[in-house]
């Protein structure tokens, strides 16, 4: 099985990452769903602490919250027909989520998926 993967990313001076990932099998197949895959590593470990389904154009998909002992991210998955869609925003846990509440708004909110 091959993947196709597209990837970029920016990190601040303060160590906020953001992060946006295009992904696919070659032939164009799903094993599962992509969602329910990146979901499932963090609540096998107890990470999620939120959740909420959320809409860009045509897709559905989820937004969760995820907090470990040295850091905390937010992860906004779609499943497209043949590429699911990732956008990421990761912070040390020094930072309170309230300094980047309207950074992490922001960055997931550019997502743009046309019909």
């Amino acid at each position: 099985m091959q993947v196709k993967r597209f990837l970029v990313g920016t990190k601040t001076e303060r160590g906020v990452a953001f992060t946006a990932v295009k992904a696919g099998r070659i032939d164009g197949k799903w094993q599962g769903d992509p969602v329910i895959g990146v979901m499932g590593t963090f609540e096998k470990q107890g990470l999620i602490q939120e959740r909420m389904q959320v809409v860009c154009g045509p897709l559905e998909g989820v937004q969760f919250k995820v907090k470990s002992n040295l850091t905390s991210a937010v992860f906004r998955v779609f499943k497209a027909d043949q590429y699911s869609y990732m956008l990421i925003v990761e912070w040390p846990n020094s930072i309170g989520s309230d300094q980047v509440a309207e950074q992490v708004k922001v960055f997931m909110d550019s997502l743009r998926i046309g019909k």
